[in-house]
């Protein structure tokens, strides 16, 4: 079943409006944050945040796993189920990995004397990276979700038949979709604080 389909009837139109508009909400949140971030830089003539090394690996990490999860969707759509769960499940780990390289990075801002209190455009990094993490973690538990159900339907004609169901394609597209997005605010936040940084 493909994302047409799955979002063509009544039901998917409703979730896939709902997660159009919160995913609005969101990046108008974030953009307001980063335009404040501008304005109080001006305003006080401060140095630019330096992104930690680490942000680095997290935005190689994060890139990654949307490969592996669109990877993922196109074997569901192959019927080729038992790498569909191998894809969803490196995809989970990548998620992981993003999550403890921002911890490595705020743990590098820590040993260059770079604190949330103190230091205002430091802590704007703090704060913007960390609610990007707490949407992530929204993102983990759908991912956690398609791994539950996954290895729940592991025989093929399981498998088979859970893919005809379309709400149950419609939730793999929506997480996909999420997970896509995550994936390039983080990268428009990283391409931000980089460009600052020069």
């Amino acid at each position: 079943m493909n994302l047409f389909s799955a979002l063509s009837n009544k039901r998917g139109e409703k979730y896939t409006l709902l997660l159009a508009l919160f995913l609005i909400g969101v990046s108008v949140a974030f953009f307001a944050l980063l335009a404040f971030y501008l304005r109080i830089r001006a305003k006080n003539n401060l140095p630019a945040a330096a992104l930690p090394w680490a942000f680095w690996i997290s935005t190689a990490v994060i890139i990654t796993s949307s490969a592996t999860l669109h990877w993922a969707n196109r074997l569901f759509d192959q019927e080729n189920y038992k790498h569909y769960r191998l894809a969803v499940l490196i995809t989970f780990f990548l998620g992981i990995g993003f999550c403890i390289s921002q911890f490595l990075g705020w743990a590098e801002l820590q040993l260059s004397k770079t604190f949330l209190r103190g230091n205002p455009t430091g802590a704007f990094l703090y704060v913007i990276s960390g609610l990007h993490l707490l949407h992530l973690l929204g993102g983990l538990l759908g991912l956690l979700w398609l791994l539950v159900q996954a290895y729940r339907n592991r025989s093929y004609i399981d498998a088979y038949v859970y893919s005809l169901n379309a709400p149950n394609v419609l939730k793999i597209r929506l997480v996909t979709a999420y997970w896509h997005f995550l994936d390039a605010l983080w990268v428009v936040l990283f391409v931000f604080f980089w460009i600052q940084s020069w």
